[in-house]
Order: C-alpha cells, then structure tokens, then sequence
C-alpha cells in the first residue's frame, strides 16, 4: 500500500489506525489487515441508512439526552455558512466534516455512547458531490437544529427520520 498510494509507513499506519477505529479494518495477529464488510456494496450502503434512521432519531429521545447548545449552534453557525454559498466552492471534505461534525454532536447529546459509537462506524466517505443536494440537507440540517434549540425533540426525531429516508433515497439514484 505505501508503494501504491506514495505514502511513509507512518501516515499508512495513522491511516490503518483511524480505519480500525471507524471500524472498516481489524488487525489481524502477528502482521496485516483484515476489511470488515461495512458498506461494500449498494445493498450495505442501504442498510447502513436504515440503521442510522433507528439509531439517530432513538437517540434523540433518549431520557439521558442532554443538549449541547453551545456545539449546537457552532455547527448551526457553519451550516448556515454553507447555505450562503460556501457549499458552491466547499471541498467535498469540507462538507463531510460539517455534515458529521452536525450528527455526530447531535449523536453525543443522547448521553448514549452505543448510539455515537454505532454512527462513527456508518459515516460515509463519498467524493462525489452534488452541489443541489448538499444545499438542500444543509437546510434540512438547519431546521433539525432549529427545532432541537427549541425543545423539539419529538418532531427532531420524526425529521431526521424524513432527513435520513431523502438522503439515501438521492444517494443510491446518484
């Protein structure tokens, strides 16, 4: 892989370890790597949605949820940004910092670390990018905050499900 990829040992191994930890690789005993079958294929890549509408949407409603209001509103704050064009020049790592950055800080706030935990491992990483798309769930991503800043929890819920059920349905016709 450092032949293939022109990488040090040292950033392949960095690499390998943020892989293992977002659980896409195991290592094996003694040497080498082993990739765990997470979003291989169109059908894993479905499924990772609807377990994300389980786990997301249940995670706002947990009785040990406790908003971050101040987390909440830096990524309002950088949503928002990118609803007034920056989602037009954003790089597509941008986009999917901010965007995880958004439901992983939602995640957290469950007070669940299974729930946070079971999200990290089903965050994609797509280069493909679709200005329109992005737009449009960076302001269903606004309204999702919007409504948790208020108290909203149970109609968060029900949107994020909405949120998620768009996302995939766009993603596997792209």
């Amino acid at each position: 892989m450092m032949r293939r990829y022109g990488i040090t040992r040292g950033q392949l191994g960095a690499i390998l370890r943020r892989m293992a930890q977002e659980g896409w690789v195991e290592r094996l005993p003694g040497h080498g790597w082993m990739f765990l079958p997470v979003l291989t294929s169109a059908e894993t890549y479905k499924q990772g949605y609807r377990y994300r509408l389980l786990i997301e949407a249940a995670g706002i409603l947990e009785p040990t949820f406790t908003l971050d209001r101040e987390a909440l509103l830096r990524c309002r704050a950088e949503q928002e940004a990118l609803v007034n064009g920056g989602v037009r020049t954003a790089s597509p790592a941008t986009l999917f910092d901010a965007n995880s950055r958004l439901h992983e800080t939602i995640t957290a706030c469950s007070g669940n670390a299974f729930i946070l935990d079971g999200l990290r491992r089903l965050m994609e990483y797509r280069k493909a990018v679709d200005r329109d798309q992005a737009e449009r769930r960076c302001r269903e991503h606004l309204t999702l905050i919007d409504m948790l800043l208020a108290g909203q929890q149970a109609a968060a819920a029900d949107f994020l499900r909405l949120h998620l059920r768009n996302a995939v349905r766009e993603k596997s016709e792209s």
